[in-house]
């Protein structure tokens, strides 16, 4: 068979393949200073009651610094769970993942459980990049 086959099944395979990572994440908005963009997985909602949990994914637009001084690295994504209050606009981290690259790609840096939180977070402001998330989460109909 000559190279053209080859180079078409290349393509073919690639367009097919190339976006199954980022293809669950549905775009919220970027951050008011535009420093990252921020998705929520809708497969990923469930809501009893009052609450709602959410993986959300935020793609950084330029390389960040670990805080922790003993392991010095850069990341251009996290993946976290969240947890939302829905009558209260409040939320809490249940699991955050840190990656190296976009999309939740390349090393997994850094990952951090928070089950079993009690304290909830701060409120979030109405405007804010986060109520799109809070209000797609909460007007949820999975229970």
């Amino acid at each position: 068979m000559n190279n053209t086959f080859y180079r078409m099944l290349f393509s073919t395979f690639f367009i097919l393949t190339s976006n199954t990572v980022f293809a669950e994440w549905i775009e919220v908005g970027h951050s008011d200073e535009r420093t990252f963009q921020m998705y929520y997985d809708p497969a990923t909602i469930n809501k009893t009651g009052d609450i709602a949990t959410v993986k959300v994914l935020k793609n950084f637009k330029t390389p960040r610094n670990s805080v922790d001084p003993n392991k010095p690295y850069t990341f251009l994504s996290n993946i976290a769970t969240q947890e939302i209050w829905c009558s209260e606009n409040k939320e809490r981290l249940l699991h955050i993942d840190i990656w190296s690259g976009t999309n939740g790609t390349g090393k997994l840096e850094q990952s951090h459980d928070y089950e079993g939180r009690k304290d909830w977070g701060r409120r979030f402001k109405i405007s804010s990049i986060e109520s799109a998330v809070i209000s797609k989460a909460c007007s949820s109909a999975k229970t």
